[in-house]
């Protein structure tokens, strides 16, 4: 069977709609396309009027030797990125805290506050350099929808009791974390099925190989039943390649040839999620310093603000208003701390921006905690 027959086949059986017909392959309309599957098409129909099937394997060999290349240097990368945020989440705030807040804390609070809705933009900057092979797809639309219409109404109940009942420090980045924690499971269970359905598909080729019968009766399925109900793009696509081989061709080699393909593909993805791994770690050292500053300037600022001869020249000591409008703005700073390194960690690992609240629970609490312990520490510092 051709690769452009096969394509046609894929698009008739309903697993890829998006391909192309064979009149629109012909008359080259193929613009709404990316540039490597024109490409595809481009060898498909190439190999469809030469009988040249060669080309194809070449071609994927280049094409996951590129794959293989970018995901190396994506590991490299996404770590300098990661650094590099640190300076907006962590360095510049650190900075401008112990200094200019002390000259004008006004201008200070408002510089921190567009430094931390600069860390949340700059974090959808790794989606750059992420490779696209390696990405988890988001949950179905309706799924997503219930999950952040959820989240938005957990947010709001826990921010009118914490902070109009409880009148607690932080009450906007705590409701945020507590309200994530059931849409955070839902997500980690969400990846694990990602991961899950790319090791069975490993697991199903194998069996291919090792099994005398036909795989789909050894397994007691209809391939169309397993290919529909596989939600991952890569592990679907190899589902698929099981179920040509069995049904055009049943050839050991065949089988043989996927595998290798596959395998390779599936050690780079779980290689760049062990290596991306260490960025949790990153991720809650960067939350508990940036809480850490804040509550031990708060409380020094209480501490200094008693003693009026301490302001003098270009020092300038903030009133008790200055300090209690810096509390409150305390608040939004570490709730859009939390979000961009939430963001910035998702981006990185999944490179889906939508699993940010799989973070958040863990930064919004983090910061929680290292702030008001750092508080209490402060206070004894300054008795």
């Amino acid at each position: 069977m051709s690769p452009l027959s096969t394509l046609n086949l894929l698009r008739q059986k309903g697993f890829f709609e998006y391909i192309p017909t064979i009149e629109a392959i012909r008359s080259n309309k193929l613009n709404f396309y990316s540039r490597r599957f024109r490409n595809l098409i481009k060898l498909a129909r190439f190999s469809h009027t030469y009988g040249e099937k060669g080309i194809i394997r070449q071609e994927i060999e280049r094409q996951l030797q590129k794959v293989e290349v970018e995901l190396e240097l994506a590991d490299y990368n996404l770590t300098q990125f990661y650094e590099f945020m640190s300076i907006f989440t962590t360095i510049f705030p650190s900075i401008i805290a112990s200094t200019l807040i002390f000259i004008d804390i006004s201008l200070a609070v408002s510089i921190m506050i567009l430094l931390a809705l600069a860390s949340n933009v700059a974090s959808f900057l790794s989606l750059v350099i992420f490779p696209l092979e390696a990405r988890i797809n988001n949950p179905n639309t309706r799924s997503l929808a219930r999950i952040f219409i959820l989240f938005g109404i957990l947010s709001t109940i826990f921010y009118i009791i914490s902070s109009a009942i409880l009148d607690l420090y932080l009450p906007a980045t705590l409701s945020l974390g507590i309200a994530a924690f059931l849409p955070s499971i839902v997500m980690f269970n969400y990846i694990q099925e990602e991961i899950k359905e790319l090791d069975e598909a490993m697991n199903r080729i194998r069996l291919a190989i090792s099994t005398p019968f036909n795989i789909f009766k050894h397994l007691g399925k209809m391939p169309k039943e397993i290919i529909l109900e596989t939600r991952n793009p890569i592990a679907k696509a190899a589902n698929i390649c099981i179920y040509l081989i069995s049904l055009y061709s049943g050839k050991k080699d065949a089988y043989m040839f996927l595998e290798s393909y596959y395998r390779r593909y599936l050690d780079f993805i779980k290689r760049l999620r062990d290596k991306t791994r260490v960025m949790l770690i990153y991720f809650l050292i960067e939350c508990t310093v940036i809480a850490s500053i804040h509550a031990f300037m708060f409380t020094a600022l209480e501490f200094m603000s008693k003693f009026d001869v301490l302001s003098s020249g270009i020092i300038k000591i903030p009133t008790h208003v200055e300090i209690m409008a810096y509390r409150k703005s305390i608040d939004l700073i570490l709730t859009l701390t939390s979000l961009a390194l939430s963001l910035t960690t998702a981006n990185s690992r999944e490179g889906n921006p939508v699993f940010f609240l799989l973070y958040l629970p863990f930064s919004s609490v983090a910061i929680t905690v290292a702030f008001y312990v750092a508080y209490f520490l402060g206070g004894t510092l300054f008795l």
